[in-house]
C-alpha cells in the first residue's frame, strides 16, 4: 500500500523512483502503482519468453536444449496465470475516480499483452514439439531376436531307471 503523504500521493515511476503526485487521489494512485508493478513483472516475462523463444526457433538448435526451455517455459506461463489472476485482475478499478481511465487503459493493455504472452508460449511449445519430432533417428537397428523356445520336457517315464 502506498502511504500518502497530507494530500499528496507517493507514485512510483518506470524507473522505480518514487515520486510526489497531486494528480489522483490516494486510491487511484494505489491502483497505478500496483499496475505499474504488474507492468514490469509481465514485461520481465514477455522479455525470458523472447530470449528462449530465439533459441528454441534458431536454425541450429539442439533438441537435447529442449527439455530445460521447455521446464522454463511452463514455470513462465505459469507466473503469467498467477499474474493475470492474482495481478492485473485481483486491480479494481470501478471505484475509482481521477485515474479511472488510466487504470482501465493499463489493465486492458495488459490483459492483451497476457493473452499475446500466452499464445506465444503456445507457439514455443509447438515448435519444440515438431523440432523434437523432426529429429528423431529412425530406428534402423537389427530387430531383437525372440527368446529362445523353452526345451521341451523328456516325459517322466523316459527318465525313470530300471
Amino acid at each position: 500500500m502506498v502511504p500518502p503523504l497530507g494530500d499528496m500521493a507517493v507514485r512510483v515511476n518506470a524507473a522505480g523512483v518514487r515520486m510526489q503526485s497531486r494528480a489522483y487521489s490516494v486510491r487511484s494512485e494505489e491502483a497505478l502503482n500496483a499496475l505499474l508493478l504488474t507492468d514490469n513483472r509481465l514485461k520481465t516475462i514477455e522479455d525470458r519468453v523472447a530470449i528462449l523463444e530465439v533459441n528454441v526457433k534458431s536454425p541450429g538448435s539442439q533438441p537435447n536444449g529442449f527439455s530445460k526451455a521447455k521446464i522454463e517455459l511452463a514455470q513462465l506461463e505459469a507466473d503469467a496465470h498467477k499474474l493475470e489472476s492474482a495481478g492485473v485482475d485481483n486491480i479494481y478499478t470501478s471505484e475509482l475516480t481521477s485515474g479511472k481511465g488510466p487504470a482501465k487503459e493499463s489493465k486492458k493493455e495488459q490483459l492483451q499483452r497476457l493473452e499475446a504472452l500466452f499464445s506465444r508460449i503456445d507457439d514455443i511449445f509447438r515448435t519444440i514439439s515438431q523440432k523434437s519430432e523432426t529429429s528423431k533417428v529412425p530406428d534402423t537397428s537389427i530387430p531383437a531376436l525372440p527368446p529362445p523356445e523353452p526345451p521341451e520336457e523328456e516325459s517322466r517315464d523316459d527318465c525313470k531307471e530300471s
